[in-house]
């Protein structure tokens, strides 16, 4: 039995989430980085959880600026720049 005709092809869906899907990855991959710098850190300066911890809570700091970076240039914006979601709530308060 063929798909329905309306359902999405695999290809648009996997093309749609992929931006997403390598936003957590990017996420995951900058805290484990500063976790393993501040690990070696520790390593080289026999300070052990010091470095450690400082190195986890730069990397979610980075992350979370990351993320908020990503986020600002995945948001649709229309052609003046506002975000279209912004823009519809703007003109139903006037």
């Amino acid at each position: 039995m063929a798909p329905p005709s309306h359902s999405p092809s695999r290809s648009r869906v996997i093309g749609q989430l992929a931006p997403l899907l390598s936003l957590g990855v990017e996420l995951a991959v900058t805290v484990l980085a500063g976790g393993a710098l501040g690990w070696y850190a520790d390593r080289a300066s026999g300070m052990m959880p010091l470095w450690t911890i400082v190195g986890f809570v730069l990397g979610i700091a980075a992350a979370i600026v990351h993320f908020i970076r990503a986020i600002g240039r995945l948001t649709p914006k229309d052609s003046v720049g506002t975000p279209t979601s912004e823009k519809s709530s703007h003109s139903r308060e006037q």
